[in-house]
C-alpha cells in the first residue's frame, strides 16, 4: 500500500498485505461490519479487496477517534479500491463475488 502523507496519522497503518490480511482475522475488522459474502481470505483478488476496505476502516476509525492530525492534512480524503476489478477479472464480471 502506498500512503504519502507526512501525517503520523498515517504512518501508523498497516503497510503490508500480510499486516491486513493479519488484521482481518480480528473479532473487529472490517468483516465483523460487513458481509463477506462468497469471497475467500486465501484467493488473493478477494483478500485484496477486504485488504482495501480494511485500510479505509482504519483511517476512519482513526479520525473518529481524534487522533492528531496536521494542519497540512487535506479535509477530503479519496481511496482507490482497485480490488474490486481483480475480483472481477479472476471470477467473472456476472460471478457472485463481483456482485456483493
Amino acid at each position: 500500500f502506498d500512503v504519502n502523507s507526512p501525517n503520523d496519522l498515517f504512518h501508523k497503518l498497516p503497510n503490508s498485505m500480510r499486516s491486513l490480511a493479519d488484521r482481518l482475522l480480528d473479532a473487529d475488522s472490517v468483516l465483523s461490519e460487513v458481509n463477506s459474502g462468497s469471497l475467500n481470505r486465501s484467493h488473493t483478488p478477494d483478500l485484496s479487496l477486504m485488504a482495501e476496505l480494511q485500510m479505509v476502516q482504519h483511517v476512519m476509525d482513526a479520525l473518529k477517534n481524534g487522533e492528531e492530525t496536521s494542519k497540512k492534512t487535506p479535509d477530503l480524503f479519496s481511496f482507490v479500491i482497485t480490488g474490486l476489478k481483480s475480483v472481477s477479472d479472476s471470477h467473472g464480471a456476472d460471478s457472485q463475488q463481483t456482485k456483493e
